[in-house]
Formats: C-alpha cells, sequence, structure tokens
C-alpha cells in the first residue's frame, strides 16, 4: 500500500514538469505545405499535411528542426518552414537569431 501512494505521489508530481516541457513558446506561420514528421529527419514519417500560411504553435526551437503542434498534434518542422515567429512571453522565451 505505501509503494502505491509512493507512486501515485511520484506521478502526480512529475505532471506538472511534463506539461511545462510541452508549453508553446512562441507562434508562428508557415511557408510552404509540409508534413509534420515524427521525428526530426529528412527521412522521418509524415503524418499530418500543414498547409502553407498555417497558424502553429512552437513548443522547442532548433536552428534546424522545431518541435511544433498543429491541430492538437505535435510534430517536427524545419525551422525554415516558419516565419513571423513571436514570442509568447518575451522574457521568458527570446526571440532566437533567425
Amino acid at each position: 500500500m505505501k509503494r502505491l501512494l509512493l507512486l501515485l505521489m511520484i506521478f502526480v508530481l512529475a505532471c506538472p514538469l511534463a506539461h511545462a516541457e510541452t508549453t508553446a513558446q512562441y507562434k508562428a506561420l508557415t511557408n510552404v505545405d509540409f508534413g509534420l514528421r515524427k521525428k526530426p529527419e529528412e527521412s522521418s514519417y509524415r503524418y499530418l499535411k500543414v498547409p502553407e500560411k498555417s497558424k502553429v504553435k512552437i513548443l522547442e526551437w532548433g536552428e534546424e528542426w522545431c518541435l511544433i503542434e498543429y491541430q492538437e498534434q505535435a510534430g517536427y518542422a524545419k525551422t525554415k518552414w516558419l516565419y513571423h515567429v513571436q514570442s509568447l512571453d518575451a522574457l521568458r522565451y527570446p526571440l532566437p537569431n533567425m
């Protein structure tokens, strides 16, 4: 019983941390049609089409790839496919060098 309570406490405490990692940092528009990818690789499986000029949320910024959210689905997009990037909290997430 004690182990079950301990595991439940760990799960409850870990949930906000997992959610904090997926909080949107930026919003942007897309400048091309592309497939949302499972991994940040050219050869990765594409599972959702993102049309040009779509509004997306950027969860993690990278020089070559960004983790984005589109229609409540998270996946990877090339950074160069995004434009008009705006920070959702300028103090915590300053605009990256583009």
